[in-house]
């Protein structure tokens, strides 16, 4: 608990445009499925949608506030590993979505830390000038990325379509605004369980 409070107030005390989360989803095609519903009122019955039998995708996000395009994504179908990651880590440095003096959080993920690629990404953040930081372990509330994938399931299971499911995700995280990204960024920062009473 004392680590998880340190973090809070370190955290803190950054200037949140500086703050940066990443994290990987897995969307499994199978578990984004609606029911729908036939039949008379009093006499309904539910069938499964059967539009979703495809391959699993992989995400992997970084959010930020500075940029136009508060979530960047980087995909593919099925699973990711520590290379997908250092390789992410690398362009958005790269591209400029990771500036010198920003804060890079994560979690305690092997996929972030794994001793064959964890000295290559300390080296490409030294390079460019980026902080990591490290939530506590089993803490994904503090952590915006869970939020953003919050936003994008629910959006998938409501508004899905007959699209390919990554066309179907890049639509969805297409409909995430800055303005939601920040209120994501106050429920990691400050969580409410924490700190009940404060106001955004």
């Amino acid at each position: 608990m004392l680590y998880y409070i340190d973090f809070l107030n370190e955290i803190q005390k950054i200037p949140i445009g500086k703050i940066k989360f990443a994290d990987e989803c897995h969307i499994v095609s199978k578990d984004l499925g609606v029911k729908k519903v036939l039949g008379l009122v009093n006499n309904r019955s539910f069938i499964s949608e059967n539009t979703i039998n495809e391959s699993n995708a992989s995400l992997t996000i970084l959010t930020t506030l500075t940029h136009e395009a508060p979530v960047i994504i980087d995909d593919r179908i099925e699973s990711n590993n520590q290379w997908d990651y250092t390789d992410f880590v690398l362009y958005c440095c790269k591209e400029g979505y990771l500036e010198s003096g920003d804060y890079l959080v994560v979690d305690n993920a092997p996929v972030h830390s794994s001793m064959e690629s964890y000295e290559v990404l300390k080296l490409i953040l030294e390079t460019f000038n980026v902080n990591l930081k490290k939530t506590p372990v089993y803490s994904p509330e503090l952590n915006a990325c869970e939020f953003v994938f919050q936003l994008l399931k629910s959006d998938l299971r409501n508004n899905r379509g007959e699209k390919r499911i990554m066309d179907e995700v890049i639509n969805s995280i297409s409909k995430i605004t800055r303005e939601k990204v920040r209120k994501e960024y106050y429920k990691a920062i400050y969580p409410k369980f924490i700190l009940p009473d404060y106001n955004l």
